[in-house]
C-alpha cells in the first residue's frame, strides 16, 4: 500500500511525472496540469461492504498512519484526507471519529476531515454536520476543516422506501437547500470544500451500489442535464 502511494504521489504531484514526462501533454495540448495535492484515504470505513467490522477504528487510524507517512515522504505540501464518514449508519460518523481521535497519534496524520451527510431532509443535514463539529470540537481539532465530499440526491420518484430519492426537481430543489446552507455555515462548521455526487447517471442496467445512486446525476447518461444541473452552474459560477 505504502508502494503504491509512494508511485501514485509521485506520479501526480506539483511536478509529477505525469506531467512533466508529455504523457498528459499527448493527451491533452496544450492545457495546464492539474496535480493532485491532497489524497482522501479510502471510502466509507464505517460500511462493512468496504471495510471490515472487526477492528475497524483500529485498522483504519493504521492505515492513516502509514498512508500519511508515505505521501508525505514525497510530497511535503501533499492534504491527508479522511475517508467521508457517513452519518446514518452503525457506527455512525461521529462515533467512528470519536473512536478515531482516541487512538492516539491519530490526530496529527489528517489535515482535513470528510462528511457524507446523505439524508432525507434538510434538517438531518445540519444535524450530521452539528454532530462532526461537535466531535472535533471535544477533541480540541476545531481548527481543522471539515469536507462533504459526497453530497447528493437521487432524480427517481420518492418513496418512503427510499426518501433519497427525489424526483428531478426534488433534486433541484435539495442541492439549492444544502448549498445554501453550507454556504451560511462554511465559516462556523470551516468547511472547505463540497462534492456533488455524481457528475452523470450511469448507463441504464449498470447495477447501482445504493438506493439512489444510479439517478443522482447532474446529467443523465446521455448528457442532456437535468434541473439540478442548472442551480449547481448557479452557486459554482
Amino acid at each position: 500500500w505504502q508502494k503504491f502511494l509512494t508511485l501514485a504521489v509521485k506520479r501526480y504531484r506539483p511536478g509529477g511525472t505525469y506531467w512533466t514526462g508529455g504523457a498528459y501533454h499527448q493527451a491533452h495540448p496544450g492545457a495546464k496540469p492539474k496535480p493532485i495535492t491532497a489524497w482522501q484515504i479510502w471510502n466509507e470505513p464505517t460500511l462493512p461492504k468496504f471495510f471490515s467490522r472487526k477492528h475497524a477504528t483500529q485498522k483504519y487510524a493504521r492505515l492513516v498512519k502509514i498512508s500519511d507517512r508515505a505521501i508525505t515522504a514525497v510530497s511535503r505540501k501533499a492534504k491527508v484526507v479522511l475517508a467521508g464518514l457517513t452519518g446514518d449508519v452503525k457506527p455512525s460518523a461521529w462515533t467512528f471519529l470519536n473512536r478515531l481521535y482516541g487512538i492516539k497519534g491519530t490526530k496529527r496524520h489528517f489535515d482535513a476531515v470528510a462528511l457524507h451527510p446523505y439524508a432525507a431532509t434538510i434538517p438531518e443535514f445540519r444535524t450530521d454536520a452539528r454532530r462532526i463539529r461537535r466531535v472535533m470540537r471535544k477533541h480540541h481539532d476545531a481548527h481543522t476543516a471539515l469536507w462533504l465530499t459526497e453530497v447528493g440526491w437521487g432524480s427517481k420518484k420518492p418513496t418512503p422506501r427510499w426518501p433519497l430519492n427525489k424526483g428531478a426537481r426534488g433534486q433541484k430543489r435539495m442541492l439549492q437547500r444544502s448549498f445554501k446552507l453550507v454556504r451560511h455555515k462554511r465559516r462556523a462548521w470551516h468547511i472547505k470544500r463540497l462534492f456533488w455526487f455524481d457528475w452523470r447517471d450511469p448507463a441504464s442496467g449498470t447495477r447501482a451500489d445504493c438506493s439512489f445512486c444510479g439517478s443522482a446525476g447532474l446529467l443523465r447518461h446521455n448528457r442532456k442535464p437535468k434541473p439540478a444541473y442548472v442551480a449547481f452552474k448557479r452557486f459554482t459560477r
